[in-house]
């Protein structure tokens, strides 16, 4: 008997930035006073507030910005209206977006227990509304009127079913199945938050799973178990209300990596040392270990290619060692070594290009740079778009291959296609450094 346990999260919040920037960690607390880490794919140092002169100002549900242009302009009367099913019946947490004045100030809602949204001495002017959740299409931009009702009819989204089995064909009968490329279409606001796609657990003899529903679009769908390597789909088309599959998802035996972590100045061996394998799970933690007396760690069913790892101890600034190449099925060997905390502080070093960016549909945008950094160094701004990395597209990646791609060795070089918001398309070569991000907030604020 199938037992699943379905997870939507309705909204993301900065929890699943900060899950991001982990490359996939649970939050306890060993993480929460770690900077997180500066590289692709949601990893941000700090993310800045919204550039106001450069696009267009969205507020969350409460109270706007004060002196935003929402403030000055006069009340015009309530924005409400109904979100429900094609059957009725009414849809609780569904996003609701309104837009006004042609594009230039946006306004979030939710939806309560009986779908209903409301805005009240909302500024006067033309609005727009578009509601969605992770398991709908959004609906057609829709005029809203001052003090009248909208009703907006949500389009269900499609499923993807499929069976998950072992190295020798038989079925794997508990799992956990989420998408590798976890962002949602907001139609207009690419930068918004948007709903967390499902997560479900499987207890199934069969192997067998139904997933979704998802909105309409490509979805590469990531599956774990504690006796496997984490194993990530290649992309499959969901149409709204139409099963995609059945999908086979084959799993593979991990590699074992093992090595030592030791203090860069003396040499000697570091005890007490959290190296993480940074891979990304639908849940729960990715592999870790805890360094010996002897520096010693070993990390077990970790997926085969490039990848990177995390070391972190409370004397010592932590670092993302990457461009790691791990053979399928074989153990390899690693050492390692990182910096006391010294005159900047406590921090993380990473060697990349300090660009952080967000998956949008079929391409990588731009949402935070670290100031003296490659990315910001060669002219790139936030809202500018990458399309492909040495000359992969973006579209053919998982969040975790943009990652490595932008990772490396201090010195390596890396080509960018790019389309920049102030000169169109261009392609660029960048060469990746060793950058230090420390911890405390004001001196992170100084990197932005």
């Amino acid at each position: 008997m199938k037992k699943r346990y379905l997870v939507i999260l309705l909204f993301a919040a900065a929890a699943l930035v900060l899950w991001l920037s982990t490359g996939g960690e649970s939050d306890d607390q060993s993480d929460r006073d770690e900077p997180p880490a500066s590289s692709a794919t949601e990893e941000l140092t700090v993310e800045p507030e919204p550039d106001f002169d450069r696009r267009p100002t969205f507020f969350d549900e409460g109270e706007a910005a004060e002196g935003s242009d929402e403030t000055r302009r006069p009340p015009g009367g309530t924005l409400s209206g109904l979100v429900f099913e094609p059957g009725g019946e009414p849809v609780e947490g569904a996003i609701v977006d309104l837009e006004g004045r042609e594009g230039e100030v946006r306004r979030r809602l939710y939806t309560d227990a009986d779908g209903h949204f409301e805005w009240n001495e909302a500024p006067a002017g033309e609005w727009s509304v578009v509601a969605l959740t992770a398991g709908h299409d959004p609906t057609p931009s829709t005029p809203i009127r001052h003090d009248e009702e909208v009703a907006l009819e949500l389009t269900p989204g499609g499923i993807i079913t499929g069976r998950v089995i072992d190295p020798d064909g038989r079925p794997v009968q508990t799992y956990d199945i989420g998408v590798a490329n976890a962002r949602l279409k907001t139609p207009g606001n690419p930068m918004a938050r948007t709903p967390q796609l499902p997560i479900d657990q499987i207890d199934d003899d069969g192997g067998e799973f139904e997933f979704g529903p998802l909105q309409s679009g490509k979805y590469r769908l990531i599956v774990t178990t504690d006796d496997y390597a984490p194993v990530t789909t290649e992309p499959i088309d969901v149409s709204a209300g139409v099963e995609a599959g059945p999908v086979t998802v084959s799993l593979e035996g991990g590699s074992t990596m093992r090595g030592t972590v030791s203090d860069a100045d003396t040499g000697e061996p570091i005890e007490g040392a959290r190296v993480v394998f940074m891979v990304r799970r639908p849940q729960g933690q990715p592999p870790t270990d805890i360094t010996d007396d002897r520096g010693h760690f070993e990390l077990a069913q970790i997926p085969s290619g490039r990848g990177s790892i995390r070391v972190v101890h409370d004397d010592y600034v932590s670092e993302i060692f990457s461009g790691i190449e791990v053979p399928r099925e074989r153990a390899l060997e690693r050492d390692v070594a990182i910096d006391p905390i010294g005159e900047d502080g406590p921090g993380q070093h990473i060697n990349d290009i300090g660009a952080t960016l967000r998956p949008v549909d079929n391409a990588y945008v731009i949402i935070a740079l670290i100031d003296g950094a490659p990315a910001a160094e060669a002219g790139l701004r936030r809202g500018d778009v990458v399309t492909a990395i040495d000359g992969r597209s973006t579209a053919e990646m998982t969040p975790d291959q943009v990652i490595e791609s932008t990772r490396g060795e201090p010195g390596t070089s890396l080509r960018l296609d790019t389309f920049l918001q102030e000169s169109g398309t261009r392609t660029m070569e960048l060469q990746r450094e060793r950058i230090f991000v420390p911890r405390n907030p004001e001196q992170r604020a100084q990197t932005q």
